[in-house]
């Protein structure tokens, strides 16, 4: 068995550690820990290559240190909606900030505003009316959904910056240990995604005659405007639970179920300790990244047949 940038284990030895796992967990703690310490340099060196960069590579550079008040400070004076976008969401989004005066700096108002075309701050905003029972902001936020052209991607955000300052051809463990700490602080960031517009508009306590046609149209964008895979399903199901004619879905239940499926087969083709495995991992996550989850996913499937 092959453990990369460790060596191979005869079956003798692996007899030996099924007879005694102790010696088996020493000898797999003993590389991890110097595989751990290499990481981290790594990553050290990736932030200060990320720092030097534009004003979202250095709001990335400061996430990548788990400085979230750095990268709040920096983001309070940038005009760049994604470099917003990242400070914004490590804090917490929508959640409230306590204690931390540079998040506490960070609004989705400030984010709508240096992005119209954006429908993900008004999601945020969509939230705080409901929590605040603030039927006007809430009529105002849903109106903003429904009319906003687009949707900022919320998935693999950090690793998307992190990406191009990768050494080709980096060690396979180092790759795989610097991916996962990014994709861990990305998934912490994750907010809500489109689960505020469910609550809104499958309330029958805040159902209004003008509301519910306003519903229809914000499931339509967002369905249409997804990048993450969750976050589509999620969309296409409040689609189906609104009314949403399937003619007007940009995407099917079955497709997204069977897209579901394509990545999880992907995913576990590269379950393994080996060189091969480790690169095959990281390059899921490096396509997630790069092309968008849900764009991925759909890029699995089969070929329709020729009409």
């Amino acid at each position: 068995m092959e453990f990369c940038g460790a060596g191979r284990v005869s079956a003798a030895q692996l007899r030996q550690w099924k007879q005694d796992p102790e010696v088996g967990r020493a000898w797999i703690e003993q590389h991890d820990g110097a595989n751990v310490q290499r990481a981290q340099e790594a990553l050290t060196a990736l932030a200060a290559r990320l720092a030097a960069g534009g004003e979202r590579q250095q709001v990335a550079a400061r996430l990548l240190m788990s400085d979230r008040e750095g990268a709040a400070a920096l983001a309070v004076a940038s005009t760049d909606p994604l470099a917003y976008q990242l400070a914004y969401q490590s804090c917490g989004a929508s959640q409230a900030v306590t204690g931390s005066p540079g998040c506490g700096q960070l609004s989705a108002t400030r984010w709508a505003a240096l992005d119209p075309t954006d429908a993900r701050p008004w999601l945020d905003l969509l939230a705080q009316a409901h929590r605040a029972n603030d039927g006007p902001g809430i009529d105002t936020a849903l109106s903003a959904v429904a009319a906003r052209p687009r949707l900022s991607r919320q998935g693999f955000l950090l690793v998307s910056q992190l990406l191009p300052v990768l050494p080709p051809g980096m060690d396979p463990v180092l790759r795989v240990h610097v991916l996962a700490q990014a994709v861990g602080i990305d998934m912490a960031s994750v907010s809500l995604g489109s689960l505020p517009l469910r609550k809104v508009c499958t309330d029958a306590r805040l159902a209004t005659a003008g509301r519910a046609a306003t519903c229809q149209a914000a499931a339509r964008q967002l369905l249409a405007g997804a990048n993450d895979l969750w976050e589509a399903v999620i969309a296409q199901k409040l689609a189906d639970q609104l009314g949403v004619p399937k003619a007007e879905q940009a995407h099917s239940a079955a497709t997204l179920q069977a897209a579901q499926r394509a990545l999880s087969e992907r995913a576990l083709q590269g379950v393994g300790a080996d060189c091969a495995s480790l690169k095959a991992m990281s390059d899921v996550v490096a396509r997630q990244a790069s092309e968008g989850e849900l764009a991925m996913a759909l890029s699995l499937l089969p070929a329709p047949p020729a009409r």
